[in-house]
């Protein structure tokens, strides 16, 4: 029964430590995570306007808007993103996620993303897509999206610019090919 009580108040030490480093490193990681929030999305940034056009023809804007993951998302699930997307009822997306985080295996990685508003819409994008490109395609059949991703290894990261570029010009190139804009045309 002692192991108990002591164990129980070992984790409370712990809490209160927690609690006294938090309150004086918290403002320093809210702005480092800011920071670094920024810079993701300025890079997004930069990869995608150059190619406003090009998106713009698949669904019809080039108005990009950030987007992330909120912190109780985050606590909610295993995974987390910071995306840059463009479009209203099929959006294109460009990500960077952290997948499995709750694995000892999670990943880093990059994505160019469609995403429909409607299921009759997902399901002729992603038979297209998954015909024609086979398992190169991700589909998430409860969120109606498709999805090209690439694993950021630790080498990477000094070209990770280039590397989304290179995603985002072939996702471009895929959804070019199997005509995507009349697909989501024909099913309104």
């Amino acid at each position: 029964m002692r192991k108990a009580k002591s164990e129980s108040a070992d984790i409370q030490q712990l809490r209160a430590a927690l609690v006294r480093e938090g309150l004086s490193t918290y403002p320093k990681a809210m702005q480092a995570i800011a920071e670094f929030r920024h810079e993701v999305f300025e890079m997004l940034k930069r990869v995608a306007e150059p190619r406003a056009t090009a998106i713009s023809q698949l669904v019809g804007s080039k108005e990009f808007e950030p987007e992330s993951d909120e912190v109780d998302d985050f606590l909610d699930g295993t995974d987390t993103s910071l995306s840059l997307w463009a479009g209203s009822l099929c959006s294109f997306s460009l990500d960077f996620f952290w997948a499995d985080l709750d694995r000892p295996s999670a990943t880093v990685g990059i994505s160019a993303t469609i995403w429909c508003d409607k299921k009759a819409t997902f399901e002729k994008v992603a038979k297209a897509l998954q015909g024609r490109y086979g398992d190169q395609i991700v589909t998430d059949d409860g969120d109606y999206w498709c999805s090209q991703e690439k694993p950021i290894q630790p080498e990477e990261i000094d070209k990770l610019e280039s590397e989304l570029g290179r995603l985002c010009d072939a996702w471009i190139r895929k959804l070019r090919a199997v005509d995507v804009r009349k697909l989501i045309r024909s099913a309104r």
